[in-house]
């Protein structure tokens, strides 16, 4: 008989904790997680700079070229996961005919994969 008051009391008490654990514990790590989601939401995905007048998102420009021969020399234009807009040209010497150029355009965008 003892030990099931024992066992009885022992559940009693993690019923106890538990209770304590959900009203006490749980709301404030909740908070805590939600400040940082939103932080994290106003940081990736409300950045006023990254959006348009009719509320779409900018796409990002990126110019490439070698910094002391002209190599390679273009333009990249991404928009979320593609690449819209691109022109890529490039120069290698020991061939004949060495002049590479290539386009992306915006109607047949090149999906990134992660």
């Amino acid at each position: 008989m003892a030990a099931t008051m024992s066992e009885d009391e022992e559940s009693r008490v993690m019923k106890l904790e538990f209770q304590w654990l959900l009203e006490k514990q749980v709301p404030s790590i909740l908070r805590k997680v939600e400040s940082v989601l939103k932080a994290c939401d106003e940081k990736f995905n409300n950045n006023p700079q990254k959006k348009t007048d009719n509320g779409s998102e900018k796409p990002d420009k990126f110019l490439l070229k070698t910094p002391s021969i002209d190599v390679l020399k273009g333009y990249v234009t991404v928009n979320g996961d593609s690449i819209t807009n691109a022109e890529l040209k490039l120069k290698v010497p020991k061939i004949a005919n060495g002049n590479i150029h290539t386009y992306i355009k915006e109607g047949l965008p090149w999906r990134l994969s992660q």
